[in-house]
């Protein structure tokens, strides 16, 4: 943080993360360094948000999307919750 340069610019970046009941999420955060009028930094700030519903569509759209392009795949893309859908990373 001394150098007033973070290494992961403006991206938004993305992670597994663990509420504080032990529940698993996906989260998106961004930081910001806060500076002085002189541009030293004083601080940071971070926004960080809830992705897990989209991370999980996603996730199962992918898996019905590689169930498709596999053989007799048309029949495999109909089953229910096969795979561990809805299962997030470990942190």
């Amino acid at each position: 943080m001394a150098t007033g340069v973070t290494r992961y610019g403006q991206r938004l970046l993305a992670v597994p993360a663990m509420r504080k009941d032990g529940q698993r999420i996906s989260i998106e955060f961004s930081i910001a360094l806060l500076k002085d009028e002189r541009g030293e930094v004083t601080g940071a700030a971070a926004v960080v948000r809830d992705v897990t519903p989209r991370w999980l569509e996603e996730r199962e759209l992918k898996r019905r999307l590689a169930a498709l392009e596999e053989p007799g795949g048309r029949a495999a893309a109909s089953g229910g919750a096969a795979c561990g859908a809805g299962r997030l990373p470990d942190p």
